[in-house]
């Protein structure tokens, strides 16, 4: 079952709306790294499957969206959050760890609004390494990780621990760099870039069609088209299935190595429902059928600041006017269908651990099991 947010808004208040104070010093549960894996040993062996939520809490400054993370030290970051109690409900625990980490005193309510999950992390070993899937050979993963966005209110005061520094880092600062902030703190742009965050206004004019023989030729075209009529809009669809009880995307492969999502740009003046289901019935219904294509979510937004090949899940801070922007839609398949595909290209269907390599599927296509990590799948 999907829990949908279509185009919804976040609000964003300033940085400097916040006041920051401390509180005693709040201290891990487990002395090192080794002795966490063994505690997540010997509780799995009696209760199974650790649960632990963490919040995504946003704010702006200089008008650009930044999330707040507690560090530890000068190269430890993490978002607020922890382990559930045994049958502990996801919002109350997120809410007790949220007031334990940044309230007032101990004790004292809070009001905490949790506004959407946004990702699921597994850990599928007594290991370090986690995903946004569960690998299919795992079939009891040992640790289920929710991320939660939260919506904070315009004015607040936080209480930070004494041992941490609550920092506001931007999203461009987090993006493809898990080297400094690790796979899911770096993954956060492309799995907010799905809201509209309220801060964020910008002219959007939709071009003619793109008709390209290459690259180069397509960014050229771009970059002419920009000064006749704007923004270039494009939109391009995320379709899911599933073989042997994982989750596939369906990917058109036009070379050895080159892949794309089903989609392309917006005609003037055309809605992003009616141009995405003129380029799925393009791409992929018969001839003679119209298949009955269900536009369930946006699954991300990237932006293409410049006239060049580099594309982003957020709007650089130097830049005021991107050349392009590209939705991705979540498009729901009918039970049985007949898909006819055009003979310059074959549609395959690669699992989301296959699609977790940029090197391979392009920065696009490899943050999908990131973004769609937030959807619970139900295998019909």
């Amino acid at each position: 079952m999907l829990n949908l947010t279509v185009n919804r808004t976040i609000n964003l208040y300033p940085l400097s709306n916040y006041t920051f104070g401390t509180k005693d010093p709040l201290f891990e549960k487990d002395p090192s790294v080794e002795a966490r894996f063994q505690r997540l040993r010997d509780e799995f062996d009696k209760i199974g499957q650790r649960r632990s939520v963490e919040g995504v809490l946003l704010v702006h400054e200089h008008n650009l969206p930044h999330v707040l993370l507690l560090q530890l030290g000068t190269a430890f970051f993490k978002l607020p959050g922890g382990e559930l109690n045994p049958g502990e409900d996801e919002i109350e625990g997120l809410k007790r760890h949220m007031t334990e980490t940044l309230g007032k005193q101990e004790g004292q309510s809070h009001d905490w609004e949790i506004e959407d999950t946004i990702g699921n992390w597994w850990r599928p070993n007594f290991e370090p390494p986690q995903y946004p899937y569960i690998p299919p050979h795992i079939t009891k993963p040992k640790e289920h990780k929710r991320l939660f966005l939260v919506q904070l209110p315009d004015k607040a005061y936080f209480a930070v621990p004494k041992n941490y520094k609550l920092v506001a880092a931007p999203l461009f600062e987090l993006y493809d760099n898990s080297q400094g902030y690790g796979p899911i703190i770096s993954s956060l742009p492309q799995a907010l870039s799905r809201y509209h965050l309220s801060n964020y206004k910008f002219d959007t004019k939709a071009p003619v069609p793109r008709k390209d023989p290459s690259l180069p030729a397509n960014l050229l075209r771009l970059k002419n088209e920009y000064q006749l009529v704007g923004m270039r809009e494009t939109v391009e669809a995320v379709i899911l299935v599933h073989e042997h009880n994982q989750a596939h995307i369906l990917l058109l492969q036009l070379s050895p190595t080159f892949y794309i999502l089903p989609g392309g740009e917006l005609e003037i003046d055309e809605s992003e429902s009616d141009g995405i289901r003129r380029y799925l019935n393009q791409y992929l219904s018969p001839n003679d059928e119209t298949i009955d294509w269900k536009i369930l979510d946006t699954v991300a937004n990237w932006w293409r600041p410049n006239f060049e090949v580099d594309q982003y899940p957020y709007i650089p801070p130097h830049i005021t006017k991107p050349k392009e922007h590209k939705r991705l839609l979540l498009v729901g398949l009918p039970e049985k269908a007949h898909l006819s595909i055009p003979n310059n290209c074959k549609l395959i269907a690669a699992p989301l651990l296959e699609v977790y390599n940029s090197d391979c599927y392009g920065r696009i296509i490899s943050s999908l099991p990131q973004s769609i990590s937030r959807f619970n799948f139900h295998l019909c």
